[in-house]
């Protein structure tokens, strides 16, 4: 008998109701002949993008390897199971609103993902939470911070959100699997004694982790209803000198080291006081209508010496290329922001010493120029004892930061260069977030980078001498957190010290950084360098379409380099792990944890 259009509207959501959203039900419901067109796209968009998820019946294997190098440990995974959702459910409660929240910005790729966002967030797409109690998929409207969801973007998607900063939060798991997730602006622990698994959207696997990614949720296990702590992962930097024991222990090292840094300006991360005499940049003229206010602010800037210039919060001026003279404070929480068709430099910083710039934005309005790799927001050059402490670096051109020497100078570089707690934010449009060409005593601590460099371009922090005369050399790389793009790019690399061979780098520290996304190398040191210490980082998820006999894709990669490469954690790498070659290469360490890479965890030799 032929079913009539009413009959068919009414049995549908009829189906629907019953099944409440259960993968394998909606799956029947996708298939029956008489729901046609559009109303079968409600259901064949949950069940075509695989809602109905693999059997978490994965199992890990430990072991040491020993051809290359010894203590550094290699985690072999199994591999992934199809799926039931009978055995995939999950509850959460809601943990405590954090009372001060910090900004983070998460790019999903395009597909189904795991994720967790802030309180009422809207990501634009349909939440889907699953119900421990029913074992069904239920939509979720709206978004509670530490719960996980299931979300389908049609595209890659970029979210900036407020999460949890500091503490912990605790969640309540059903017995069986839950599905948590990551309440704050870092990764978050996993507990000791659970396993937890997170879905990698490119390769639709379930990986084991022993941390949840910020802005995403994790699978874990429990025999019983109890509550569990999330913690944050911190960032505390290891000891900047290696001496190991020789005993074959995976945790001895001896020796201390701190980092001194020349520089005015707080030093604790937190919203600088402004104090002493001040300029503000509107008493000069400088106006926020968005006409040009270059003139102005050049103006208030040659009054500053000796004071502090405000760019009052809230202001956005538009400016071409301003001089910075020695001996200024800038400050306020206002915006600088380059001025279309004007010169190549936003700030220029030649010749100068003791300028501090704090809690200012410094916008280089990328979308108005095209690609130049010379166009930078700050250009610093034969300057000392500058810090940027707070600043954010929004839309480069080219770097965010270059650090240099004059121009047909070579060996005037820098020296004691402090730049922390900065964000740099681009589109993968631009050359570097921050670049050193020539100079000593940098400090590039506590920054966060994200999107950071195009195709055929260096990344997020590189050092590079290009000329005769110049050299890199006593610096500290350390506590960054730098992310890449969702989908894999050609060239960009997180953190790079290249052209040693020719300029050698001496005593640069790379500490607890995290870099994670698509670069074609996490870190690397192309040529050579004496004095390298490579420690505490954790490197994810690299991977690059360049071609494999070019240059394949390594967490963690040397030539010819004199260092230590020490406690580094690696994992999910289309490529090697760690890779030490070159005829003059002598690296020393050990305690290096490799997990999930599609070729050797480790290639080359370090020695214990």
């Amino acid at each position: 008998m032929q079913v009539g259009k009413t009959q068919k509207r009414q049995r549908f959501w009829r189906v629907l109701k019953d099944v409440k959203y259960t993968p394998n039900h909606l799956a029947q419901v996708a298939r029956k002949k008489w729901i046609k067109k559009p109303v079968v796209a409600i259901v064949a968009m949950v069940v075509a993008t695989q809602l109905t998820f693999p059997v978490l019946n994965s199992s890990a294997a430990t072991c040491t390897n020993t051809a290359a190098t010894t203590n550094n440990t290699v985690v072999a995974t199994a591999a992934d199971a199809t799926v039931t959702p009978s055995s995939v459910a999950a509850t959460t409660e809601t943990p405590s609103i954090p009372e001060v929240p910090s900004i983070v910005t998460v790019s999903y790729p395009a597909g189904w993902n795991m994720v967790a966002v802030g309180n009422g967030v809207d990501l634009g797409t349909q939440l889907y939470a699953y119900n421990a109690k029913t074992g069904t998929y239920d939509k979720a409207d709206p978004a509670v911070m530490g719960a996980g969801y299931w979300a389908f973007f049609s595209k890659e998607t970029t979210v900036t959100m407020n999460m949890k900063s500091t503490g912990e939060a605790a969640t309540e798991l059903q017995a069986g699997w839950n599905m948590v997730g990551n309440p704050f602006d870092d990764d978050a622990l996993v507990p000791t004694g659970y396993d937890a698994y997170v879905y990698k959207q490119a390769t639709k696997q379930y990986k084991l982790t022993t941390t949840i990614p910020a802005g995403s949720c994790a699978w874990i296990n429990s025999s019983v209803p109890k509550t569990i702590t999330l913690k944050k992962e911190t960032q505390t930097a290891p000891v900047d000198t290696t001496t190991n024991t020789g005993t074959g222990n995976t945790t001895g090292t001896t020796g201390t080291g701190t980092t001194t840094s020349t520089g005015s300006g707080s030093s604790d991360g937190g919203q600088y006081v402004i104090t002493g005499a001040t300029v503000n940049a509107a008493d000069y003229g400088a106006k926020g209508d968005g006409s040009d206010s270059t003139g102005a602010l050049q103006s208030a800037l040659n009054a500053s010496v000796g004071k502090t210039l405000v760019i009052p919060k809230g202001s956005t001026f538009v400016s071409g290329t301003l001089d910075v003279p020695s001996n200024v404070t800038i400050a306020g929480g206002g915006t600088i922001k380059k001025r279309a068709g004007s010169g190549r430099h936003l700030l220029r910083i030649g010749g100068k010493s003791n300028i501090a710039i704090h809690d200012v934005t410094l916008d280089g309005n990328a979308s108005a120029f095209g690609f130049d790799e010379f166009h930078h927001i700050v250009w610093l050059a034969q300057s000392s004892k500058v810090t940027f402490d707070g600043v954010t670096f929004a839309n480069p051109v080219s770097d965010g930061i270059n650090v240099t020497r004059q121009p047909d100078q070579p060996g005037t570089g820098c020296a004691d260069i402090v730049i922390k707690n900065d964000r740099f934010t681009g589109n993968m449009t631009n050359r570097c977030g921050v670049s050193v060409d020539c100079g000593e005593r940098i400090t590039i601590s506590g920054n966060y980078f994200y999107r950071m460099g195009k195709d055929n371009m260096p990344g997020a922090i590189d050092f590079e001498p290009v000329a005769s005369g110049d050299y890199s050399r006593d610096s500290v790389v350390e506590n960054n957190t730098i992310v890449g793009s969702a989908s894999a790019p050609n060239e960009p690399m997180g953190i790079a010290l290249q052209n040693g061979n020719v300029y050698q780098h001496k005593n640069i520290k790379i500490i607890g950084n995290k870099i994670t996304g698509k670069y074609r190398h996490g870190i690397v040191v192309f040529g050579g360098g004496t004095g390298i210490v490579i420690q505490g980082n954790t490197v994810r998820n690299i991977d690059s379409v360049i071609s494999r006999d070019v240059d394949t894709p390594c967490g963690i990669s040397t030539t010819n380099t004199q260092g230590t490469i020490q406690g580094n954690t690696v994992s999910d790498v289309a490529g090697y792990g760690i890779r030490c070659v070159g005829g003059s290469s002598d690296i020393s360490g050990g305690n290096n944890n490799i997990n999930n890479t599609s070729l050797s965890a480790i290639m080359g030799t370090i020695k214990n």
